[in-house]
């Protein structure tokens, strides 16, 4: 594992950790709308790959809304925008690693109403974050990009 992944790791769990607990009523947790969000079906073809190929859980990063209350709304326009940028990718990491850390449980009984995820801010280097990172994928790929994510079973979120 890279060393970023670690630390990225670490500094989620420990966010969680500084959290507080989740409401303990049904009645609290809030319910999301699957429809802003495209029902979590990325718009552009290569979060689509990514998604096919990698098969985050997308069902236990919802979770983290019904359960625990993570506000999603930062991450809408990853599945709304066809844009492939650095800034996505980084959007994509947030959601691979909270999805893997809400199926092992590290989230179980924490409201992470206050954690803000996201929105990241580049300051001085603005462009790399816009970077088109499509621009490097070779268009001749992209039928074969399609039939990868065309053959991926369709995502179902049970809310």
């Amino acid at each position: 594992m890279k060393f970023s992944a670690i630390t990225s790791v670490f500094c989620l769990a420990s966010a969680a950790l500084a959290a507080p607990a989740a409401p303990a009523s049904v009645e609290e947790r809030a319910l999301i709308q699957l429809e802003p969000f495209n029902n979590f079906r990325f718009v552009n073809l290569d979060l689509a790959y990514l998604q096919a190929i990698n098969g985050f859980d997308l069902q236990s990063f919802v979770n983290l809304q019904l359960k625990n209350n993570l506000d999603l709304s930062s991450f809408q326009s990853l599945f709304l925008e066809d844009a492939f940028t650095v800034n996505k990718i980084l959007q994509l990491q947030q959601v691979a690693i909270l999805s893997q850390l809400s199926a092992i449980g590290a989230f179980s009984n924490i409201d992470l109403s206050r954690v803000k995820l996201g929105g990241f801010n580049f300051a001085q280097i603005a462009t790399i974050a816009n970077f088109p990172l499509n621009t490097l994928i070779n268009t001749v790929l992209q039928p074969q990009l399609r039939v990868v994510v065309d053959q991926t079973p369709p995502l179902t979120i049970i809310i």
